[in-house]
């Protein structure tokens, strides 16, 4: 490898690119969890797994979500319920449709 990282500026760079890529996503993760209360990290994560998914239609459980987001499932179906009454969403069996985020 470091035979490599000196033989190589394309590859160094990618590694140190890599590695700077990781620890920015840790520390905004860590700024998440410290700083945003729970309603915002679940408005990002539902966004964000919409973009992945290409679809407004999420296949996922309140469980699956407050695993995710290391809370209990009671907290995250109470925000998703006030989500959907400021009709931000429509909740479904197994499923959550983005309307208005």
């Amino acid at each position: 490898m470091n035979e490599w990282m000196e033989k190589y500026t394309s590859w160094r760079f990618f590694i140190i690119n890599s590695f700077q890529d990781r620890l920015n996503e840790l520390f905004d993760i860590i700024k998440s969890i410290s700083f945003d209360n729970l309603e915002e990290r679940i408005v990002v994560y539902l966004k964000n797994k919409s973009l992945v998914t290409n679809s407004k239609i999420l296949q996922t459980t309140h469980e699956e979500i407050a695993n995710e987001l290391s809370t209990s499932r009671v907290v995250v179906s109470r925000i998703l319920k006030s989500l959907e009454s400021s009709s931000k969403l429509e909740l479904k069996r197994n499923s959550i449709k983005l309307t208005d985020m």
